[in-house]
């Protein structure tokens, strides 16, 4: 508990820098679930680091000093600068994206300082995705007069709010745009383009090609899309079993894999140790190539360096020109070089405000590059490579001896199909981009590991990653 109050004393901190006389920030959490929380169920909530749902469910009757302590702390009001009435609704049904729950509010804050806007954010915590849930809180923030709102859903989610024929216009952080039909025009979507990664690495790979999932959606479908997109060889799909990985877990795959280019369309500590298994099973990879689920300075901590000779990774996260913003969000554990959650609610928040609250500035928001256009946010591939202090843009000249399928406008990728993927968006690979971790000299993202590990190892087993 001692932590958690040095914490919201930094918090305090950070929102105080700048005072003036304007009307306060203002965090407003509503419990949609209907659950009621005793003091050893709110205890519970604070441990875990689940503050949304500990605001939504404190009752001054049911906690002790500590905790009245620690919501006092939370929901204070802290006034900053600002010039523009900013109130976004934020629907979250915190049961299905789980951990992500945190990573949206701690990137408002991180926001509301930056910019130092005269803000309303309001919490409708739905619990889970059914249409009476999530009904109840469009229904809730129209009348307590917003007209946008964040919503980090699945495409189930948003399948019931496009149904709903809501006035409210809605930013998705975690789906891309050719992961869900909407009817509706109120929808812009900020998720990354997974196909578009894979198709970018295939052209480092050699013609033997063999890819590697784990049992998850994403991880699957990652899979099955290369494997369709690919017309000049055939392409080894090898699915891991359990989500333990040993000495046996490649073993399976023999002479498919050896000499071949692996795909590794696992999360971070599955790649880790997968290219680790590739080294000690003598498989001789061509190139390791790897999607964004695998881009964080985890992997280069854990994996060997000789783990990672030929290893190169995809990202469409670009580094951000604005530093008080990364900055801050650094100090609220968030990472907006690696985390694509964080970076796409970051710059959902940014496009509301200029497109609905600050003249309409729709080319870019603040420190970020994208544009948004036909209701999704353009991201670019740009493939790295793991160096020992973290990542730098690839040199390597591409081989192209693979041939893909010429996409037209009516092809949908095989993530449409699927009513849980979060991925996709179109991609540009010419645009030259400096890396976040280049020499010894930067070696913030590796040291980063340390105070985001046990955060990395759960957020692995959300279905957006």
């Amino acid at each position: 508990m001692k932590k958690l109050m040095v914490l919201f004393f930094a918090f305090t901190l950070l929102f105080a820098q700048k005072m003036s006389k304007v009307a306060p920030v203002q965090d407003e959490f509503v419990n949609l679930s209907g659950l009621t929380c005793d003091t050893s169920c709110l205890q519970k909530l604070v441990k875990s680091g689940d503050l949304a749902s500990f605001v939504a469910s404190y009752d001054a009757k049911k906690g002790d000093k500590e905790l009245a302590s620690l919501h006092a702390n939370l929901t204070s009001r802290h006034v900053v600068h600002g010039m523009h009435d900013v109130k976004i609704a934020v629907i979250v049904p915190e049961k299905v994206i789980k951990l992500y729950a945190k990573t949206i509010s701690r990137t408002l804050l991180s926001y509301a300082s930056k910019r130092y806007v005269d803000a309303k954010f309001k919490f409708y915590l739905t619990g889970d995705e059914s249409r009476q849930a999530l009904s109840a809180a469009v229904k809730n923030a129209q009348s307590d007069g917003f007209k946008v709102a964040i919503a980090p859903l699945t495409a189930e989610g948003v399948k019931v709010v496009d149904a709903l024929d809501s006035k409210l216009s809605f930013y998705i952080p975690t789906l891309n745009k050719n992961a869900v039909s909407v009817s509706g025009k109120n929808f812009v979507f900020g998720g990354v383009d997974y196909k578009a990664q894979s198709k970018k690495l295939l052209a480092y790979s050699t013609k033997k090609i063999a890819a590697v999932s784990d049992n998850s959606t994403v991880s699957k479908t990652i899979s099955q899309d290369i494997k369709d997109m690919v017309t000049n060889s055939d392409v080894f799909v090898l699915t891991l079993a359990t989500q333990k990985i040993g000495i046996g877990s490649l073993s399976a795959g023999g002479a498919k894999m050896r000499n071949a280019t692996i795909f590794l369309n696992t999360p971070t500590i599955k790649s880790a140790i997968l290219a680790s298994q590739i080294r000690v099973n003598n498989l001789r990879p061509q190139a390791i190539l790897m999607p964004q689920l695998s881009y964080n300075p985890l992997l280069v901590s854990m994996a060997q360096e000789l783990d990672l000779t030929r290893a190169l990774v995809a990202t469409s996260l670009k580094p951000l020109k604005d530093e008080e913003l990364e900055a801050k969000s650094g100090l609220l554990n968030q990472n907006l070089n690696f985390d694509w959650i964080t970076y796409s609610s970051a710059y959902g928040v940014e496009y509301l405000y200029k497109t609905h609250f600050n003249a309409g500035d729709v080319a870019g928001a603040g420190g970020f590059e994208e544009k948004v256009a036909e209701n999704q946010v353009q991201y670019d591939v740009i493939i790295m490579e793991p160096t020992s202090y973290g990542f730098k843009e690839a040199v390597q000249k591409p081989l192209n001896e693979v041939e893909t399928k010429a996409e037209s406008s009516a092809e949908n990728s095989n993530l449409n199909a699927n009513a849980n993927a979060t991925l996709n968006t179109n991609a540009n690979a010419k645009t030259p981009v400096k890396s976040p971790v280049q020499s010894p000299a930067k070696t913030s993202s590796v040291k980063a590991t340390k105070t985001t590990n046990d955060q990395t190892q759960r957020k692995e087993k959300s279905m957006f990653n």
